[in-house]
């Protein structure tokens, strides 16, 4: 009789608890399409949101105007669903809350803190990104403990996005230890490898009905390499590319433009101040020409020659 009661209190509760999917980037987001009918047959009301398309460019610029865009536009699904559940059943859900994966991560964590209208029963990450410096004191009372981090043993992208993005870490790859957090290993798991139908009946399931997290797997080190990516910060190679091909191009403009320039220049004066003692000079134009050769010495280290006749300049040989 009591496991009875349990259950449809559970049913109860979970038929006015919506929960938020956000997802990543580059994506068309299939993983939605299992994860909402497992929630929904377990009881919960589910609601897909999106940010459009959202390139690797947009997502690595420094720029922050991009992201703040698909903040607002994931913040705007949640009200529409909100108000959807209000018309459809005369009332705001009793409870939200929210699965999160990658750049997703970013974005609920923005609205943690940025959108104090919204109050989250469960806050799940998978292979987030979000900032190990993230103010989890701004955004305490607006969800309720712990706020979970699945991660997964091989998950290295979070590791690349930290090294080549700005305002991301590494947190789906190396973890975090924070009051309010609890981060969860999984063995062998890649970036993806949480969004299935199995993975989240576990999972996800139980702790959105209130249950505490089932027991992780044991953290394990990453590979050396990926461990050398998150010292690099790659985020600073396309700075450093750029400045060097602007370096080449002002050399090879100093050295290609402006010094024939300057030679162009030292050679007119030449041809004029020779050109005016050749004409003036009492000598015969062979005389002149003779009597200057010191116009075979190099200007701007290239050998110049005047040849002089009859007293005016004819040419220049280089």
């Amino acid at each position: 009789m009591e496991d009875y009661l349990e259950k449809e209190r559970v049913q109860a509760d979970a038929a006015n608890h919506l929960v938020i999917l956000v997802h990543g980037i580059n994506t068309r987001a299939s993983w939605m399409g299992k994860i909402k009918p497992a929630l929904e047959r377990a009881g919960f009301l589910v609601a897909l949101t999106t940010y459009g398309k959202y390139g690797t460019s947009r997502f690595l610029s420094p720029f922050r105007n991009s992201r703040k865009a698909a903040v607002e536009s994931v913040a705007a699904d949640i009200r529409t669903a909100r108000q959807a559940h209000k018309l459809a059943r005369g009332s705001e859900p009793t409870r939200m809350s929210v699965i999160s994966h990658s750049f997703g991560t970013y974005v609920v964590g923005k609205i943690l803190t940025d959108y104090p209208e919204f109050s989250w029963h469960r806050v799940v990450f998978c292979g987030s990104i979000v900032a190990k410096d993230f103010s989890f004191q701004q955004a305490l009372k607006r969800f309720d403990q712990p706020l979970l981090i699945e991660n997964g043993t091989r998950d290295y992208w979070p590791a690349l996005a930290a090294s080549a993005g700005w305002g991301y870490s590494s947190v789906g790859s190396t973890g975090l230890n924070r009051p309010v957090v609890a981060a969860r290993w999984h063995k062998g798991f890649r970036h993806r490898d949480f969004l299935t139908e199995t993975f989240c009946n576990k999972f996800w399931t139980p702790f959105l009905q209130g249950k505490k997290p089932r027991r992780p797997d044991t953290a394990a080190e990453m590979p050396a390499s990926i461990r050398a990516i998150t010292w690099v910060p790659l985020r600073w190679l396309p700075v450093i590319l750029f400045s060097a091909a602007l370096s080449f191009v002002l050399w090879q403009f100093e050295t290609k433009i402006l010094r024939v320039a300057r030679t162009d220049s030292a050679i007119e004066n030449l041809c004029t101040n020779y050109s005016a003692f050749c004409a003036n000079a009492s000598q015969t134009p062979e005389e002149c020409f003779h009597g200057l050769g010191r116009c075979n010495s190099s200007v701007e280290e290239q050998p110049i020659t005047i040849v002089c006749i009859k007293g005016r300049l004819c040419s220049i040989k280089n």
